[in-house]
């Protein structure tokens, strides 16, 4: 890994910048939403409504955003696309142009704890910095962000411009591209389905977790800076110090499974949490769940050539962003009943306790997940729109 890290440094360093502009926010929006809806309380349903309609909204515009990025990303190159809006949806297809397949899941896994880096350095920043200077701050790093991709950032894929090289994709695959990719093979097809069920249970726990700890152990900005600190720390060690240790030993596909196990853990602990000190130590199974998302980009980047990078990851995306639309439609409803003054039946965490069961069924996919091959999309779509579909 070392003799990449040379390469990636100004990656690394766009990466932590607009994860920390991004986190800065994160444990001041529950307590603002809630004194602006619902002053003087610890529950409100409709703060809950509001947050998954926000959810869903992003959700759609990123469903429709990211297929497109990951290919003009394989034509245009990866530089353009991460500049255009800071778009990080293009940084998988960058590390995978300048890191070799058997380094893909160490590289992932360091951007990946880059990422958390700035996710603990914006918690420390919300715990000390004044709510009404905390949204100045983060878009004021995300320009910065910005900025210093565009003078620093190097291209690591120039692009294609020859209408005639089936590599290049020259045009913006179809769906019928994307149906075509699934059934090209049961790799990609149980990534997907992993993907969508694992985006699904993360998305659906970031819309309900921080208001059930709001209504159960009546958390505060500072109590969530303090939790996050610790969602933050465990996964940056994680993926900085022992991702680049375990893989070559243990493997993407076997880690894919453990990282699944442990979040079902990590996401159990919440559901069940018995006093306000519970929901630290679940955070700690972070260290584990953290895993998965390098492990699947690697798995889909090791099946893809470097010219394919963009359609593949892009896709991959796009299946993660049509599950943060429908997370918020399905659990939001739950959150705000069983969080209500008149539940069902008392269980305030009934609907973490379904993101939980979700994980378990990504899990057996994960188990049954074949080993990834090589193989050049391009030429297979283009084949396949003559022959057919054929699961390879």
């Amino acid at each position: 890994m070392k003799e990449y890290i040379g390469e990636l440094v100004h990656l690394f360093v766009s990466v932590f910048i607009y994860n920390l502009s991004n986190f800065i926010v994160i444990p001041a929006i529950t307590d603002i939403t809630m004194s602006a809806i619902c002053p003087g309380t610890d529950q409100c349903s409709l703060a809950i409504y509001l947050s998954g309609f926000q959810q869903t909204i992003t959700g759609i515009g990123a469903l429709i955003i990211t297929p497109i990025i990951g290919n003009l990303s394989d034509k245009h190159g990866r530089k353009a696309l991460l500049t255009f809006c800071v778009t990080i949806s293009a940084l998988p297809k960058g590390m995978a142009d300048k890191v070799q397949e058997q380094r893909r899941a160490s590289a992932f896994g360091v951007v990946t704890g880059v990422s958390a880096a700035g996710f603990v350095l914006g918690s420390l920043l919300a715990r000390f910095t004044p709510t009404s200077f905390t949204f100045q701050l983060s878009a004021m790093g995300t320009m910065i962000a910005a900025v210093y991709m565009k003078f620093f950032l190097k291209e690591s894929h120039a692009g294609s411009t020859d209408d005639n090289d089936l590599t290049a994709l020259p045009q913006i695959a179809s769906a019928w591209d994307m149906i075509a990719l699934l059934r090209s093979s049961e790799t990609f097809l149980h990534a997907a389905i992993i993907t969508f069920l694992f985006s699904f249970g993360d998305s659906g726990l970031q819309d309900s977790l921080l208001y059930y700890l709001k209504a159960t152990f009546h958390y505060s900005k500072d109590q969530y800076a303090y939790f996050l600190l610790v969602v933050g720390v465990a996964a940056a060690f994680s993926q900085l110090v022992l991702m680049p240790l375990v893989v070559p030993s243990v493997g993407e596909e076997n880690l894919l499974s453990m990282a699944l196990c442990a979040n079902f853990v990590h996401i159990f602990l919440y559901s069940f949490a018995w006093n306000a000190n519970v929901p630290y130590f679940a955070a700690t199974f972070v260290i584990g769940s953290i895993f998965a998302h390098p492990c699947l980009r690697s798995i889909i980047s090791k099946k893809v050539g470097p010219a394919e990078q963009g359609i593949a990851q892009g896709f991959i995306s796009g299946v993660a962003c049509f599950a943060n639309i429908l997370a918020p439609l399905v659990i939001t409803p739950l959150t705000a009943v069983f969080l209500s003054e008149t539940p069902p039946f008392h269980f305030p965490g009934f609907s973490i306790f379904c993101v939980a069961l979700i994980v378990v069924y990504a899990f057996v996919h994960s188990l049954i997940m074949r080993k990834s091959s090589h193989a050049n999309l391009s030429i297979l779509i283009q084949k396949q729109r003559v022959d057919g579909y054929q699961i390879v």
